[in-house]
């Protein structure tokens, strides 16, 4: 399969030292003309972030702004794309398709401490598109056939000093990794892991992996666990919302289970913010209801 060149919406945590560091919010893919057809990567809503904790993005974040850092890397920087960063312990890890990090050889994925960059393991065969640390721990998605000389199948996780690819084959890219009630949760193009059906979303509990009944009729590329709190002490009430974005828009919760809300292009992606919960990629339509490349739901429609 050949996938084109886009973005994957990641958070960033601040390392202990005083750098800075600031990601683009959204971006939408070009068509793949030898194809005949579009293969986006999910974009990723990044944070800015320094030690004193998280600050959301600034609406017109340029270059130049105080908020970028153009020193983290001390000599050559990364030869290729990122896309994917999260936060891990004191640093980041960042992941994509690239041989080095700074000066150190990584293979497409790496640990940055806030002064210095460390291979994690020898690398991918092929590009991660997704990394996410749930219940502590680092996972990888992506397209890649072989982690660390082992082989896998497009996912792994890291044990703290390797790469287990315990995690079951699955065949197809993975392109977006999330949780559900601490569960590991993942999206993609795919159809099984390990001989169960899990079309393009799957869920793992203990040592299996389940789909929540959902169809895989349209390409699933980002993934958002919505949580909720209303009501107070002792009486709050916690609502959980799995929200899936792609070719079309749908949301998962116990109660309801799975609502769909037509799109007319195309959602990279989902997080809640002090207005509700927000849906970016290219479109003009979400639920019916109008809008230009941003929606807001405020858990009855959705506005532009």
């Amino acid at each position: 399969m050949t996938l084109e060149r886009g973005n994957i919406r990641q958070r960033v945590l601040a390392t202990t030292s005083l750098f800075l560091l600031a990601f683009v919010l959204f971006a939408t893919a070009a068509s793949a003309a030898d194809q005949g057809a579009e293969r986006r990567r999910p974009a990723r809503l990044a944070y800015c972030a320094d030690r004193n904790g998280f600050h959301e993005p600034r609406p017109a974040l340029k270059a130049d702004d105080a908020a970028w850092n153009h020193n983290l890397s001390s000599n050559w920087g990364i030869d290729g794309e990122i896309f994917a960063v999260t936060p891990y312990e004191d640093g980041v890890v960042v992941a994509g398709d690239f041989v080095y990090a700074d000066n150190v050889l990584a293979n497409g994925i790496a640990y940055f401490d806030g002064t210095t960059w460390s291979a994690m393991g020898s690398g991918v065969d092929g590009e991660i598109y997704a990394i996410e640390v749930v219940g502590g721990v680092i996972y990888a998605g992506g397209d890649f056939s072989m982690i660390d000389g082992s082989p896998a199948a497009n996912l792994a996780e890291w044990t703290g000093t390797g790469w287990s690819t315990g995690l079951g084959e699955v065949n197809g890219p993975v392109y977006d990794i999330g949780s559900l009630n601490g569960d590991l949760a993942i999206v993609g193009e795919f159809s099984s892991i390990s001989g169960i059906d899990c079309n393009r979303l799957a869920i793992r509990q203990g040592n299996g992996w389940f789909s929540l009944n959902f169809d895989g009729s349209w390409t699933v590329e980002t993934i958002y666990e919505d949580v909720v709190e209303t009501g107070v002490e002792p009486d709050i009430v916690t609502t959980v919302t799995l929200y899936i974005g792609g070719d079309q828009l749908a949301s998962w919760d116990e109660t309801n289970g799975w609502a769909y809300f037509d799109v007319d292009g195309h959602i990279n992606s989902i997080i809640r913010h002090d207005v509700g919960l927000l849906a970016g990629g290219h479109m003009s339509l979400v639920g019916g209801f109008p809008c230009l490349n941003s929606a807001v739901w405020n858990g009855e429609d959705w506005s532009g």
